[in-house]
């Protein structure tokens, strides 16, 4: 009889430092023991060693453990490339509310240029029309001018 075990790749830390010195004697005689009870078997001992397997079921083994390895390596590259996917979409989102920013305050400046032109050119309109449309001698702003010196 041999009994396999492994553990939790996931918690290994944490059980690693958990674990009694004896681990055959602490935890897995008494599981098995527990189990074989229930089929009315007496445990007289567990041996935990190095058994030396046929050479087709080594090469069997360490394929399947070399597959399950490049899955998870798989898994784990698939993920950090999902991450970096969606860091790229961050980023890029953030790139485009920079722009529209700088463009809503680019287009509020050549307003408010607009307006000031506009407003600046209505001023001097006025100011020409109301300067060509007084009489001389009325207190035009040139009658103005001359009157104050």
């Amino acid at each position: 009889m041999s009994v396999r075990y492994a553990l939790n790749a996931d918690r290994v830390a944490a059980i690693a430092q958990s674990l009694p010195p004896d681990i055959n004697g602490a935890i897995v005689e008494p599981a098995v023991q527990g189990v074989m009870a229930a089929d009315g078997i007496t445990l007289r001992g567990i041996t935990i060693g190095k058994i030396a397997l046929p050479e087709e079921y080594q090469v069997g083994m360490e394929k399947l453990l070399a597959e399950e390895l490049e899955t998870e390596k798989m898994r784990y590259t698939l993920e950090f490339k999902e991450k970096q996917v969606e860091q790229s979409a961050l980023e890029a989102d953030a790139d485009k509310i920079r722009r529209e920013k700088a463009a809503e305050a680019a287009g509020t400046e050549q307003i408010i240029a607009a307006r000031a032109q506009a407003g600046h050119g209505a001023l001097t309109a006025f100011q020409a029309e109301a300067d060509r449309t007084a009489p001389a001698g009325s207190g035009g702003r040139q009658d103005r001018a001359h009157q104050d010196v």
